[in-house]
């Protein structure tokens, strides 16, 4: 009967259970929704976020490519302005013009205007027909200004042109600066708003000109191009602290009335301001779906509360009813169970038809119950969480560690969006990781004891993937792919801090392609921007992992070269640059061949700002602009001379073979038991027009760099061969002419074919002649060398081994080669007598090349003691100042004619 009683009382008790029952649901209505509000205002600040970083970039690429045109258009303006204040207005401007190089795809015309407001010349002859100025307001305005200053006009029908046109004008003066006219160079609004590209800005971006005065110049939204309208330019810039740098706020300008985020920014030096802006609606539409998903299912959550709400209600109200009778009790309790079964199966069907799913654990943190399978879809893991802990399972990995969240459930907090992937490489490689959200909420019992969590989760793989495509989006350039200028400026400041600590240097390379401006005009667009895209995969190619290849915006581009120790960089990579961009690319059918301007500035040389390097390589690339382009130039001055002094070597030595500047110089070869003459060896010299004399040490290794040495080698060998057979056809005895090989010639297909084409043309025969080739070179490539050099021995060319005894590996490889000489290096003989390891080296290399049948010379005679000891230990041949320097040809033939091995200093004045 107590139990009957207290059974009554409960039962009785319901309606204030329902009550409470109520205003917990209700708040937690409210809660949800407070959460869906906050989130909904995170995803909105995330995209104004995002279109804001991406139009600061956009923002700055549009005044610089702005502030190009303008400044292209104003050296026009001047230079005509004086010229006919030089001429004292005596001047035939089309002919003048034609000597200058205008833009013709901007430049609709050229005109002047006497102080009268006559136009007195004109680009276009058959445009001068009684046409005044003086009414136009840029005429009045140097009328009564005697600033020297560029007007830029508001767009108007040029009466001289004929077509809708921006004039910019400056003042002409008289002599004594009284004023004399203006210059007039009409331009064509269109091209200052041809930045815009749809996949940038949107179907409905807009991008436009704006004056100070609140008049637009240009503006351009999406396809449709207007050129009038207003907008205060206080409204304009309110949002903007300093209307020198760029600024974005959402405005309703009277451009077409559509709701936009605009960035303005000033171009530098002139009243303009550019203007650029994104559509809302274009912005929010992928945020406004997730946004409508989230309202969604934050309405079909508070259905099933309330839906809980009603059926607890229900049951209580029932209970009470039947509270009287036990059996009527029993019925209404298992009706109430049921009802219960039925509310947590519709329940648990809700949350199977949503993304998110429902979760218990215990007072240890371990998974009990799982409204469905989180990960089913993915790999069957069920059994492997079930009964652990969220840190027990490996492919769980947080985002943030583990360490909050641990102090979160051991404190007994709720929790929202802890955020985690799942990796799957354990149970399939193929599936790519996903990322999930769960939040978690304490769970108590009657007295108040702590019994475990219960929550929900969600899969967020695609949001993630959503927001690492925005964030690569400000981060990188659009058309190319590669970073953008804030990401430069980090990889920048990135490659200081490591350069800092290793005391490394930094190069700064600023690139700017050469005259791009004609590959858009001729080929379009599209052109153009394939062309770009070539250029960036070959900057990207010459680059090392760890370099950095950015697109500041138009033909501009930049590479960081980092982790470089100080003085170990070298200018071979600008060199490559300049190659790889010179290579013809095809476009349209068409072969476009570029060149390219480059600055350089250099850490920690030229300071340690990221700007300021990027300035100091901007201004040192349009120092090479303005000195004829297709050039490199450091911004410090001593880096500059070493860096001008090889392009000027390089440059030259493209010029020499043409304009016949190279000759030979012969060494001979003295035998050392007859004392005669029985070789000579050919050395090249280089006799430039402004430098005079040049040594090979000072231009051999450049031109091996930049393949010269081919052409140059081949050169050598068929002057070398003539020579000889000269000297033979003259009745002097025959010898053996040396003739040196580079790597490059040795690895060129068409060696072995220049050598008989010479003997060939030449009517040498090949025992006269003796192939050099250097030690290391032969170890480089052993078998490629061995093939290459058993052909040129079977056309009965002796093979000679240079520098010999400054290798490590030919002993080992000596007996394959078929090789006639060896020349021990002149590094040994200079320390005969001094040095008794050289000494031993020397009687070495004899012995060894004695024995395998190989003759011996040696190089660098200089001293008797050099000479006795050679004889002593039966070297065949010598050669070296002992006998005689390199000299011409005329002064080895009077040596062969009076039988010396030496010639005294005024003999040989006399046939030099």
């Amino acid at each position: 009967m107590e139990f009957l009683v207290r059974l009554r009382n409960l039962f009785g008790a319901r309606v204030g259970i329902v009550t409470v029952i109520a205003l917990f649901s209700i708040a937690l209505i409210g809660a949800i929704w407070i959460a869906i509000a906050v989130a909904v205002k995170v995803k909105r600040n995330d995209a104004v976020h995002a279109v804001i970083v991406n139009m600061e970039n956009l923002s700055r690429a549009y005044e610089r490519d702005t502030l190009l045109s303008l400044r292209s258009i104003d050296q026009i303006a001047k230079i005509v302005k004086a010229e006919y204040e030089s001429t004292k207005g005596n001047v035939d401007l089309p002919s003048f013009l034609s000597r200058v190089l205008v833009p013709a795809n901007e430049v609709l015309l050229v005109a002047i205007a006497n102080e009268k407001g006559d136009v007195v010349a004109a680009s276009s002859r058959d445009s001068l027909k009684n046409v005044n100025v003086s009414d136009r307001t840029h005429f009045k305005i140097h009328l009564t200004n005697a600033l020297d200053d560029l007007y830029i006009s508001k767009p108007l029908i040029g009466r001289v042109s004929k077509k809708e046109s921006i004039n910019m004008t400056r003042r002409i003066d008289h002599p004594d600066g009284s004023f004399a006219g203006t210059v007039i160079v009409s331009v064509d609004p269109a091209n200052l708003t041809k930045f815009y590209s749809e996949p940038e800005f949107g179907r409905r971006g807009a991008v436009a000109l704006l004056g100070r005065d609140g008049d637009y110049r240009a503006v351009r939204i999406g396809d449709t191009r207007r050129n009038t309208g207003q907008l205060n330019i206080q409204d304009a810039l309110r949002a903007v602290p300093d209307a020198n740098r760029s600024g974005s706020a959402l405005r309703i300008a009277s451009i077409d009335d559509a709701a936009r985020f605009y960035s303005i920014r000033q171009v530098e030096g002139y009243p303009l301001f550019t203007v650029i802006g994104f559509p809302e609606s274009e912005v929010f539409a992928t945020v406004n779906r997730e946004i409508d998903m989230i309202n969604g299912w934050g309405a079909v959550g508070s259905a099933g509360i309330l839906f809980f709400l009603g059926v607890a209600a229900f049951l209580a109200m029932r209970m009470r009813m039947l509270s009287d009778d036990l059996t009527t009790d029993i019925l209404v309790r298992t009706q109430t169970e049921k009802a219960l079964l039925i509310s947590e199966d519709r329940f648990k069907h809700m949350t199977e038809l949503s993304s998110d799913w429902y979760w218990e654990q215990d007072d240890a943190f371990r998974f009990t119950v799982t409204s469905r399978d989180a990960f089913s879809d993915l790999a069957k893991l069920q059994s492997n969480y079930l009964g652990k802990t969220r840190w027990e399972i490996p492919m769980i990995v947080p985002c943030n560690g583990w360490t909050s969240h641990k102090e979160d459930l051991a404190a007994h907090r709720p929790f929202i969006d802890f955020e985690y992937k799942v990796l799957f490489t354990d149970t399939d490689p193929h599936v790519e990781p996903r990322w999930f959200s769960i939040n978690g909420e304490p769970l108590f019992n009657e007295s108040g004891i702590f019994t475990g969590y219960c929550g929900t989760g969600r899969d967020i793989t695609e949001r993630m993937a959503s927001e690492a495509r925005m964030r690569h989006m400000a981060m990188h350039d659009a058309l190319t792919g590669l970073p953008n200028r804030t990401l430069l400026r980090d990889r920048l400041r990135q490659a200081i801090s490591r350069a800092e600590r290793h005391g490394h240097e930094v190069w700064v390379l600023f690139i700017d392609l050469d005259r791009f401006k004609s590959v858009n005009d001729s080929l379009g667009r599209e052109a153009g921007d394939a062309f770009l895209k070539a250029v960036a995969d070959r900057l990207q190619k010459t680059a090392r992992d760890n370099d950095t290849v950015a697109r500041l915006g138009a033909d501009e581009f930049v590479m960081v070269l980092s982790d470089f120790p100080v003085g170990t960089i070298s200018t071979r990579i600008v060199t490559r640059i300049r190659e790889a961009i010179a290579e013809p690319i095809v476009l349209a059918g068409q072969q476009v061949v570029i060149s390219c301007s480059i600055g350089a500035a250099v850490y920690p040389n030229d300071g340690t700002d990221v700007e300021k390097l990027i300035e100091q390589a901007d201004a040192a690339m349009y120092f090479v602009k303005k000195n004829g382009r297709d050039n490199f130039q450091f911004y410090a001055s001593t880096m500059n001379e070493r860096a001008s002094e090889r392009f000027e070597i390089e440059a030259g030595l493209r010029r020499a073979l043409v304009n016949c500047e190279f000759v030979l110089h012969y060494q001979p070869q003295v035998d050392l038991v007859t004392n005669q003459i029985v070789g000579v060896e050919a050395l090249i010299r280089w006799i430039h027009p402004q430098r005079g004399m040049i040594s090979p040490i000072r231009f051999i290794d450049i031109a091996e760099e930049t393949g010269l040495i081919v052409p140059i080698g081949l050169w050598v060998l068929r002057t070398a061969c003539a020579q000889n057979k000269a000297w033979q056809d003259a009745g002097y005895p025959a010898l053996r002419m040396a003739v040196n090989l580079s790597a490059r010639q040795f690895a060129h297909p068409e060696l072995l074919q220049n050598i008989i084409d010479t003997l060939d043309d030449t009517g040498l025969h090949p025992r006269y002649l003796d192939i050099e080739i250097t030690e290391s070179l032969l170890v480089t490539n052993v078998e490629q060398a061995v093939g290459l050099m058993h052909k040129i021995d079977r056309l009965g060319v002796s093979l000679s081994i240079d520098d010999f005894g400054t290798g490590y590996s030919s002993l080992t490889y000596l007996k394959r080669f078929p090789v006639d000489v060896l020349k021990i290096d002149q590094s040994f003989i200079r320390d005969i007598a001094v040095d008794r390891t050289s000494e031993a080296i020397i009687v070495s290399i004899i012995s060894l090349a004695h024995n395998l049948g190989i003759q011996v010379i040696a190089e660098g005679v200089e001293e008797q003691a050099h000479l006795k000891f050679l004889q002593q230990h039966r070297c065949d041949q010598l050669q070296g100042y002992y006998f005689s320097k390199p000299v011409p040809a005329p002064a080895f033939e009077q040596i062969l004619k009076d039988g010396k091995t030496l010639l005294t200093a005024p003999e040989l004045a006399a046939v030099i």
